[in-house]
């Protein structure tokens, strides 16, 4: 899983199923790879992943008075929250589906 030809280091991807009252399906990317278990049917996919803002702190929350690293959601919204990405999974049976992102797509 890429994104402008970089692994995404750490993030989310979510399997979104059509049907409302179905439970979605999640799992965890670290180092350019996920894996989660989905039921099947068509699915909308989002991915969502933060880094790190070189040079720039804000206060952390947990610990008043010290400052942690800014984070922000580089992936664009037309891979999560707008996402047009869609899977068919399977009813049995291991699938993979691999994810290259570009922020110009």
């Amino acid at each position: 899983m890429t994104f402008d030809g970089e692994p995404i280091e750490m993030g989310d991807i979510l399997f979104v199923p059509e049907d409302a009252d179905a439970a979605t399906d999640a799992g965890s990317i670290r180092g350019g790879t996920y894996h989660l278990e989905a039921t099947a049917g068509a699915k909308r996919v989002e991915i969502r992943a933060i880094r790190e803002i070189p040079g720039k702190l804000v206060e952390d929350g947990a610990n008043p008075g010290k400052k942690r690293a800014a984070e922000e959601e580089f992936i664009p919204a037309q891979f999560n929250s707008e996402s047009r990405l869609t899977v068919d999974v399977a009813t049995n049976g291991s699938q993979t589906f691999d994810f290259n992102l570009e922020s110009h797509d």
